[in-house]
């Protein structure tokens, strides 16, 4: 079965782009009061100057053509014939995203979005922040959910130093990088990369990434976390993901704790501390 076949007897026709548009609130793209955001090649080299996205995503940009021929590339080294299954609603919630951030647009609700690896979540993610980056708003990079525990423990961790007027063991010179160019920056808290947790809690749009299912509980805590702090902020989050949700859903523990809490049935417009899924995967046709 060739790749064209694929896409054309996948079970994908169940949520056209209109629909989407609906749900992000999105009327027309482009429009005279919303000019599409064309990012230069300036804005992409101070992005990475400034380790907002790592240098290989430098030129690359989300578009829907480049994901297809992606795609085609991962069935083509499969060794058994794959089905792709809502592909075209994954690939239209991107396009909107895009497309809705390019005319200043944010997404009226928070995602959670899954497929498998090679079907574009790094250059999606990576393409927001440089259009986010070109727009003046405020961006963080693309990092996992397991980062982002370890920058909130240090946070944590320091502002307990200070409550109980200890002094931290890491002096201040500690924390100067140096970023491609000899560009300095100094993060507004101590952590354990260049962004603070801070600055990931105030982003205009923050787009993360989960890890493996091994590190659930840890990437279950923090994404409840952002999702209470930033849902108060009314501040959307986009979580991309290669695993079926299977595992942290129906988890004794994180089910009716966490899961129960953070993610939607349907598209609530306005409520950005729960999340929307949408995803596309596959699966060998000898199972099907």
């Amino acid at each position: 079965m060739s790749a064209a076949d694929v896409f054309k007897n996948s079970n994908i026709k169940i949520n056209r782009v209109e629909n989407i548009k609906e749900e992000l609130g999105i009327k027309e793209i482009g429009d005279e009061t919303k000019p599409v955001m064309l990012v230069s090649k300036a804005v992409e080299e101070q992005a990475v100057r400034e380790a907002l996205i790592p240098y290989i995503y430098e030129k690359v940009e989300y578009d829907r053509d480049y994901v297809k021929k992606s795609v085609e590339k991962v069935l083509k080294m499969n060794k058994r014939a794959m089905k792709i299954f809502y592909l075209d609603k994954y690939l239209d919630l991107l396009d909107t995203i895009v497309g809705g951030i390019r005319a200043g647009k944010k997404p009226s609700l928070s995602y959670i979005i899954g497929a498998p690896n090679g079907f574009g979540k790094a250059t999606f993610a990576n393409t927001l922040i440089k259009i986010m980056f070109a727009h003046g708003w405020k961006v963080a990079p693309y990092v996992s959910l397991v980062e982002l525990a370890e920058i909130r423990l240090e946070a944590e961790n320091r502002l307990m130093n200070s409550y109980y007027g200890n002094k931290s063991k890491l002096d201040k010179e500690d924390f100067t990088y140096e970023s491609v160019g000899g560009v300095y920056k100094e993060p507004q808290v101590v952590i354990t990369n260049k962004f603070s947790w801070s600055e990931y809690l105030s982003t205009d749009v923050l787009v993360v990434h989960m890890t493996d299912v091994s590190s659930k509980q840890i990437e279950s805590s923090v994404l409840k976390s952002l999702l209470d702090i930033r849902g108060v902020k009314g501040l959307p989050t986009i979580v991309m993901t290669a695993n079926s949700l299977n595992p942290y859903t129906k988890d004794n523990f994180l089910g009716p704790k966490i899961w129960d809490d953070i993610l939607s049935k349907e598209p609530l417009k306005g409520v950005y501390d729960r999340l929307y899924h949408v995803s596309t995967y596959k699966m060998s046709t000898d199972i099907i």
